[in-house]
């Protein structure tokens, strides 16, 4: 489900969240397996992680295909805030705001001649025109590469049916295909994880608490 797929932050450690603080249910970001549980009720989000190594890789492959192939994914962080509810009846829905930071390194080589402060000016001027969804702000800053900050706030919502088999949630929306992703509940706390393919270990995690 895109919703739960682009709930990602990127830190300074191998597996990195962001949101919860360091205590409480945000601190077990990434730590929990597939375990499965009832899902029934609303969740409030309160924490993302992430593997640097899988969403490196997953923005350098995405990078390939815009006009700077060669830009490199430098930091990111993610605020999340909003909630999945799941009812009885296997229906669900999903209301959420994602706000991300991101900071980007853009080669000299991608801007042919142009100044940090004509890319600044061109994303900004993609703001104001509308033809850059969810970008807040941007500027960007270096005497040859250009190191470009963006914040981003992103709102999702989604409606739906759902099925579990054993520890796989497979989320139908409203006129959509299935898609799937691994979770485990433990006591008042959701866990999303997508798992690297072929072992345990865990590429990207999201926790919820129980309303």
């Amino acid at each position: 489900m895109a919703a739960v797929a682009s709930l990602v932050c990127l830190g300074s450690a191998a597996l990195v969240g962001c949101g919860g603080g360091d205590d409480g249910p945000g601190a077990t970001c990434g730590q929990v397996q597939p375990c499965g549980g009832d899902l029934v009720g609303r969740w409030n989000m309160v924490a993302s992680c992430a593997d640097r190594a899988a969403l490196t890789s997953q923005y350098a492959m995405e990078a390939m295909t815009s006009w700077c192939p060669i830009q490199t994914l430098r930091n990111f962080s993610l605020s999340v805030s909003g909630s999945f509810v799941f009812n009885s009846d296997l229906t669900y829905s999903v209301s959420l705001v994602l706000g991300g930071v991101v900071d980007v390194n853009v080669p000299a080589a991608c801007l042919a001649g142009s100044s940090c402060a004509a890319l600044t000016a061109s994303l900004q001027a993609a703001i104001a025109g509308g033809t850059a969804p969810g970008l807040v702000s941007a500027s960007c800053a270096g005497s040859s590469d250009c190191v470009c900050h963006q914040v981003t706030s992103v709102p999702q919502s989604e409606a739906g049916s759902y099925t579990t088999t054993e520890t796989v949630l497979n989320l139908v929306p409203t006129g959509g295909t299935a898609q799937p992703t691994n979770y485990c509940v433990k006591e008042n706390t959701l866990h999303f994880m997508e798992l690297a393919m072929g072992s345990a270990t865990i590429n990207y995690a999201h926790v919820g608490v129980k309303q």
